[in-house]
């Protein structure tokens, strides 16, 4: 039973590694999602502020202005496409990398289940086995003081 222990005991250091292995590629995924989003919600804002510029340059009647602030509105939508199916990829990622880090979780307190119940298996056969000892032991000393006290009745008669 001990070598199925440590058998187990070793399977639960394995899956224990993944687990942290999982868990750190979610916190990755997550970092890298977040650094996009980032950047989306400032492109964004970007975008509102070019805008308004925009439509000053038009009320002050500004042309070279407004050409140059459209264009980069135009480049900023452009960006911010890119950018937003990069958050998309970025997002399937990160739901991928939770997927694997919750099956890695479940099999590792499965794995912690099974060496906690192998190990209260050991443990109660090593009671059961303590008091098949002492049973025996009871049981031979009782023998013995039998033979004894019937030896000494026959020298007694």
């Amino acid at each position: 039973m001990s070598s199925r222990k440590v058998g187990l005991g070793r399977l639960k250091r394995v899956f224990g590694l993944l687990e942290h292995v999982q868990s750190m590629e979610l916190a990755a995924t997550g970092a890298s999602l977040k650094e996009v989003s980032r950047a989306v919600a400032g492109l964004t804002a970007d975008r509102l502020k070019l805008r308004d510029a925009t439509g000053m340059a038009l009320i002050r009647g500004e042309e070279d202005e407004q050409a140059v602030t459209r264009v980069l509105q135009q480049s900023s939508e452009v960006m911010l496409g890119r950018l937003e199916q990069l958050r998309d990829q970025r997002e399937e990622l990160r739901a991928e990398s939770q997927d694997r880090y919750q099956a890695s979780r479940l099999r590792l307190q499965q794995m912690e289940i099974a060496v906690e119940w192998v190990t209260a298996e050991a443990e109660a056969q090593a009671v059961v086995s303590i008091r098949n000892e002492e049973v025996s032991r009871y049981m031979s000393r009782r023998e013995w003081l039998k033979h004894r006290d019937e030896r000494q009745k026959m020298l007694d008669e």
